[in-house]
């Protein structure tokens, strides 16, 4: 008697675990006649569903550094050049640029390829110290600074959006 009651009772929860897997794997709403005519299954049939075309997300912007040029007093700097759009910001410092006959400030100019491009408005200072940035646009092409000044000096050229 008692190995009856081994055998049904594994019999018993193998049958309820069944029921549990069907009544899951149903679940509400799912439940669908299963004849159908031939007129009735292109009716029955789930309408293709389609989702709009995911568009990958643009990376940001992350500028190019073009320059990057420290130089003393008058000089020209490395050639460099801008592709795509054409579009860079301009960034400057100079310290010291002080006048040693007259003891006071002295120029500090900035010009793109000998003052014929005319995209680039550069600085133009009686300054001893002083820093800022421009912003050019449309200005494709190999480009070169040339700068006036008497002290140190740092440019950066990065690409813009």
């Amino acid at each position: 008697m008692r190995k009856f009651f081994k055998i049904s009772g594994i019999a018993l929860i193998a049958v309820v675990v069944v029921i549990i897997i069907a009544a899951v794997a149903g679940g509400p709403g799912s439940h669908q006649s299963s004849s159908t005519s031939a007129n009735d299954s292109a009716a029955a049939a789930p309408a293709a569903v389609t989702s709009p075309s995911a568009s990958p997300t643009p990376a940001p912007f992350q500028p190019q550094t073009l320059l990057d040029y420290s130089g003393t007093g008058q000089e020209a700097t490395p050639r460099f050049t801008v592709g795509g759009s054409g579009d860079y910001t301009v960034s400057w410092t100079f310290s010291g640029n002080t006048d040693p006959e007259f003891g006071g400030a002295s120029n500090f100019i900035i010009e793109e390829d000998g003052s014929n491009d005319f995209n680039f408005d550069g600085p133009d200072l009686i300054q001893a110290s002083g820093s800022g940035s421009t912003n050019v646009s449309g200005d494709t092409g190999t480009h070169t600074f040339n700068v006036q000044a008497s002290g140190s000096w740092t440019i950066k050229v990065v690409t813009a959006p």
